[in-house]
């Protein structure tokens, strides 16, 4: 009966739980209907009439539509963390299928005893070049994620190495070129070329004058330059001698140079001048970076300098702070349009030199300028001490009109007609092109001196510091013109190298002095080596505060906002301090390289066979060469750069380069390299005069170059900032100058 039943129902009804029968190709079939024929094919209804088309390879049927299989039917794999999974029989799903204890699955999918060597390390992926790494776990059995650090990329056989872009990215090659990352991340490949006057930015062109304001370095576009108060006397008129400004062009393509001023005229440029006093002859040029030299002379009004070259522009005079009549010369405060506007239609470095030449012409130095966009707002002004003649302190209003609020306190300043002080507070405005000068009227240390005055502007302008002619120290023959740029205090940083200059003597007496100013109260600065390691002596002037007596228990120097200090040494030290402060640098006179000082005269016959300039005797052995007083601003080891283009005029005995580097750097002068092997000779220039000197606790080192006249371009093979300073040395005449820096803001 049972047996009847299942009879019945398989022949007549059909089973529930069975598959009914499969129509075959050719039977009558539901119109359009589409339905799985089995797992690998497919039955269509063509106008009643039953098709069956097969899937393709490695497809499956579900609901009637074919479909890639997940897998390939009983194929292995195994997971992340070891877990083996084998594939269901019709392709559909991974399911678990773990290996016996003891064992674990290897890439294949086998069960193996061990999978990796253990600590060994491999990329996640199959291709070279994955971004993730696994690392073999200590018993072999698994990998486990062990990925690179970022900005490193897994290759070969799991080594971690830099990359240098994500794949596929655009960027920067250099200035003028964009690139496309590789697949690798492993360069650039060049995509596109930026036309003149754009330098690549994240990928794309932008204007290279727009770029050079926004990112606040020595370089830029337009600068103002001042004719600084300088000596004059009966045989050589002040108002005659050479003001220049020097150009460096660290572009890749030419850049146009106009120079103005406050009515629009445009500035001539002297051509071949013999400087009075001697025989040597000057001249406006542009200089190519082969060294070719053109004639630059006549109208300043878009002339180029070419590639990596350099132009030097002779101006009229126009000296700020100064009145000459006939022989005679007067120093004054006074506020005037006395500034030389500098354009150019690409980024350039730019400086002056107060006069280009020459000894026994007049007192020299040298600075360097500040670009609009990299000037401040907020200024501790840095000078020299009244001397007979003025200190003075210069403020410069650049492209917008500006309100001055300079506190002078108790100094001995003879202020401009029609000016006054309220509570020691001086207030003016200037526009754009004027010059305001602050001359010293005497006094005796610090009301004579003003270092420390507070100059603060409602917009950008530049302030210029140092002496018409001053002795360094005091009581040391003869004067030389002082001059320097000072930082803006949101350039100022907690970290200094103070670099020697060469020594031209064995004098105890020859020293560099430094001065020391601070912005904030409570600023503590370490000093490496320690101040009585240093052998310091006091300050060039009577009356000046002397870093000494504020050093405290424990070795530290202390200062309160607005103070400062100075002292002299003849060796290389590193400032550290909690608070942002700055450093400057004078080189004493070339009587303090001598045992035996001269004093005054009025005539060569007082001189014992030298010559009376100034009032002073010089050059009794026929000329020492041995320079005499200039100062510089120091750039703070965060500001320094990786590489420099500079001028050294050919009309001074002797130039140099200090260098402060880390040991080991690799760095090129003019294509050579600074080592021994390669400038080894002082008949052929450059000659490393003084190689790696380590500094403090050995983490700076300073290093000497003497150089030739022209243009310089100093770079870092390594890629390590490094900092310089140019300086120079002739009979009673030196300059001195930092070759650049960056100029961030903080």
């Amino acid at each position: 009966m049972r047996f009847g039943s299942l009879l019945f129902c398989t022949l007549l009804l059909g089973c529930p739980d069975e598959e009914p029968a499969r129509p075959s190709p050719g039977s009558p079939c539901e119109a359009d209907s589409v339905l799985c024929h089995d797992g690998t094919s497919r039955r269509v209804c063509i106008g009643g009439i039953t098709s069956v088309e097969d899937c393709d390879l490695n497809e499956r049927c579900v609901d009637g539509e074919c479909q890639s299989s997940l897998c390939a039917p009983d194929a292995l794999r195994c997971r992340a963390g070891g877990l083996r999974e084998r594939c269901a029989a019709d392709g559909s799903a991974w399911m678990e299928a773990p290996c016996p204890q003891g064992t674990a699955c290897d890439s294949s999918g086998q069960c193996v005893s061990e999978v990796c060597e253990p600590g060994g390390y491999r990329c996640a992926e199959d291709e070279d070049g994955s971004w993730d790494r696994q690392r073999c776990d200590d018993d072999g059995m698994i990998w486990v994620w062990s990925p690179c650090r970022q900005g490193e990329r897994c290759r070969g056989d799991g080594r971690c190495e830099p990359t240098i872009c994500r794949p596929e990215s655009t960027g920067c090659i250099d200035d003028r070129t964009i690139g496309r990352c590789n697949e690798e991340g492993s360069n650039w490949v060049p995509e596109a070329t930026c036309e003149s006057g754009t330098i690549c930015d994240n990928g794309r062109c932008k204007d290279a004058c727009d770029m050079a304001r926004q990112r606040s370095s020595y370089d830029g576009c337009t600068f103002f330059a001042v004719d600084l108060p300088q000596i004059g006397e009966a045989e050589r008129r002040q108002d005659q001698h050479p003001f220049a400004v020097v150009l460096a062009n660290t572009q890749s393509y030419g850049v146009r140079v106009t120079i103005d001023y406050a009515d629009g005229s445009i500035a001539q440029a002297a051509g071949p001048t013999v400087v009075p006093g001697g025989d040597v002859s000057v001249a406006s040029q542009v200089e190519t970076a082969d060294g070719e030299v053109r004639d630059a002379s006549g109208s300043v009004e878009g002339v180029e300098i070419p590639p990596q070259g350099i132009g030097t522009f002779i101006l009229p005079s126009r000296s700020a702070g100064t009145v000459v009549q006939g022989n005679r010369v007067d120093y004054v405060s006074e506020i005037a349009a006395r500034a030389y506007r500098v354009q150019t239609d690409g980024p350039v470095t730019a400086y002056q030199f107060q006069p280009l030449c020459c000894n026994y012409s007049f007192t020299n130095d040298a600075t360097l300028l500040i670009p609009a966009g990299s000037q401040g707002l907020d200024y501790l002004a840095v000078s020299a001490t009244h001397q007979s003649r003025p200190g003075f302190l210069t403020v410069v209003a650049s492209e917008q009109a500006t309100t001055l609020d300079i506190d002078l306190g108790n100094r001995r300043v003879a202020l401009p007609p029609g000016l006054q002080l309220q509570g020691g507070m001086l207030r003016t405005e200037l526009e754009p092109y004027e010059v305001l000068t602050l001359v010293t009227s005497g006094g005796t240390g610090l009301q004579a001196d003003l270092t420390g005055v507070r100059v603060a502007a409602s917009t950008e302008v530049s302030v210029f510091g140092g002496h018409v002619c001053t002795d360094i120290p005091h009581d040391s023959n003869a004067c030389d013109h002082l001059e320097t740029v000072v930082m803006p205090v949101s350039t100022w940083r907690a970290e200094y190298v103070a670099a020697h200059t060469l020594l031209r003597s064995r004098q105890p007496t020859e020293v560099n002095y430094y001065r020391i100013q601070v912005a904030e109260a409570g600023t503590r600065i370490s000093i490496d080596p320690a101040m009585d390691q240093l052998s310091p002596l006091p300050p060039m002037a009577r009356g000046l505060p002397n870093c000494t007596e504020a050093v405290e228990a424990g070795g530290q120097l202390v200062l309160g906002a607005g103070q400062w200090c100075e002292f002299g040494t003849q060796s290389d030290f590193v400032l550290r301090a909690n608070n942002r402060i700055q450093l400057t640098q004078f080189i004493s006179g070339q009587e303090s390289t001598r045992p035996n000082p001269v004093g005054g005269c009025r005539s060569n016959d007082d001189c014992d066979g030298g010559r009376c300039f100034l009032g002073q005797c010089i050059g009794r052995s026929g000329g020492d060469h041995a320079g005499d007083p200039a100062m510089t601003i120091v750039p703070p080891t965060d500001q320094f750069r990786t590489e420099y283009i500079f001028l050294t005029p050919s009309t001074y005995w002797a130039q140099y380069v200090n260098i402060i580097h880390v040991p080991g750097a690799e760095i090129l002068l003019d294509g050579i390299g600074m080592n021994l092997g390669e400038m080894f000779s002082e008949e052929q220039l450059p000659w490393l005069a003084e190689a790696d000197e380590s500094i403090g606790d050995g983490h700076w080192m300073r290093s000497v170059i003497k150089l030739g006249p022209g243009r310089h371009q100093i770079e870092a093979l390594d890629g390590q900032p490094f900092g310089i300073m140019v300086y120079a040395y002739d009979d009673y005449v030196s300059y001195a100058y930092p070759g650049g820096m960056d100029l961030a803001k903080q």
